[in-house]
């Protein structure tokens, strides 16, 4: 469940013309959706739901006060995802990455693929390595790729966008364990043709994404979370057997671990984001809203999963930018069991890493971003890494009430990603 959130002023923050990387490059690893799949919903929309969801038409008084509860009563730190180097031969690990979407959403996949024990989607050519299974994105996989048209493993897997979805009505009468395993069953031909990487990475599912979905606007507009995850009280962390698909059980896995890292972008940092700057100048109002509606979501997530035994990491956006040490030690003591360090200086190679048809803009690293832009070019106190503003400018477009709403949301965030 996932998975990893801006104003100091009332204009677009422009960073300095003569640094290198460039915004657009920036721009990149926050994520982007393609030409024919723009969906332009704003900041709380989930990004490659099936074709066959509801409308969106969210119910924000619940998503506020299921977030104003989690903030009165907070759970407690999370524990690590796993214990020791490595994991044992009968286990794997299931690791969710979430973000609100073109939130930073490429930038921590792109952290935690990096470390050596961490497979990944994008064998499946689907766009940002998501597990999207919108139609469209079938076709442009279809019209561009032949599985086992080049040697090697990873060319011979077919589209992920592809595969055969389960419907709104048939995931209403799937279970929590159900859901998951429909979920690896869409996973494993990429995760088998990875060998000896013991843990998986994907964006957003199994909480948004893929098949079905735990903590989904689209699917349960009016509740967000799915009734089977709402309801559930057991601990699931750890899933045995029921979970599992038959070429797990075949290689002698008999253990699921499940854990989620979520990314939080300080609402300053908007301007990294070309998806925010259009809509913030469309509308500053309905932008603010949505984004105060996504930022309570991740709150409710978040208490949701740790209610429910679900290690959970958190970082903030300007961590990653500009304390990537600390991002590399809190994920060590979080999921030792990666095989080794994130690398923030890694860049995905070409036809190794990711393929063409992910339309991933690798241009540079996240450490290499960092160096070329200071806080102050996004309105984050260099010391604090907070938004420097004071709440009405940095709010601006909500409410007095709603600007409390979201200082209090991100403070709970916030205070996370500094534990």
């Amino acid at each position: 469940m996932l998975v990893v959130f801006v104003t100091a002023t009332a204009g677009q923050l422009t960073p300095p013309t003569a640094v290198q990387p460039s915004v657009d490059g920036l721009d990149a690893l926050s994520g982007r959706s393609d030409d024919a799949d723009q969906l332009g919903l704003g900041a709380s929309s989930f990004q490659g739901q099936a074709d066959d969801f509801p409308a969106f038409s969210p119910s924000l008084g619940l998503v506020h006060a299921a977030a104003t509860a989690a903030i009165k009563a907070p759970p407690r730190p999370s524990g690590p995802a796993c214990e020791g180097t490595s994991l044992p031969p009968n286990e794997r690990l299931l690791l969710s990455a979430h973000t609100l979407p073109f939130h930073g959403s490429t930038a921590l996949h792109q952290a935690l693929m990096s470390a050596p024990s961490v497979a990944t989607l994008c064998s499946g050519r689907s766009w940002e390595c998501e597990p999207s299974l919108k139609t469209q994105r079938c076709k442009n996989c279809r019209s561009a790729y032949t599985p086992g048209a080049f040697h090697g493993a990873p060319n011979a897997v077919p589209c992920l966008a592809c595969a055969p979805k389960v419907s709104h009505s048939a995931c209403a009468k799937l279970s929590v364990v159900e859901m998951l395993r429909a979920n690896l069953e869409l996973f494993e031909p990429y995760w088998q043709v990875q060998p000896n990487k013991s843990t998986l990475l994907v964006k957003w599912a199994p909480l948004a994404s893929g098949q079905c979905g735990l903590a989904n606007q689209y699917m349960y507009p009016d509740t967000f979370l799915a009734p089977q995850f709402a309801s559930a009280s057991w601990s699931m962390g750890q899933f045995g057997e029921a979970v599992l698909t038959d070429g797990m059980k075949a290689e002698g896995v008999d253990t699921l671990r499940w854990a989620v890292v979520f990314t939080h972008r300080p609402w300053c940092m908007w301007s990294t984001s070309s998806h925010a700057r259009d809509e913030r100048a469309a509308d500053l109002a309905q932008w603010a809203v949505l984004e105060l509606d996504g930022v309570e979501q991740l709150v409710v997530a978040h208490k949701e999963l740790r209610a429910r035994g679900v290690p959970v990491l958190v970082f903030s956006y300007a961590q990653m930018l500009w304390r990537p040490q600390q991002i590399v030690l809190r994920t060590r003591r979080f999921a030792p069991c990666l095989g080794g360090d994130i690398d923030m200086g890694y860049i995905p190679q070409v036809n190794k890493d990711i393929w063409p048809l992910n339309k991933l803009k690798t241009e540079g690293s996240l450490a290499g971003y960092g160096n070329a832009f200071h806080p102050k070019d996004f309105g984050v106190d260099g010391d604090t890494l907070r938004c420097a503003a004071p709440p009405h400018e940095l709010y601006e477009g909500l409410s007095e009430p709603e600007q409390a709403r979201a200082k209090a949301a991100e403070e709970y965030l916030l205070g996370f990603a500094e534990s």
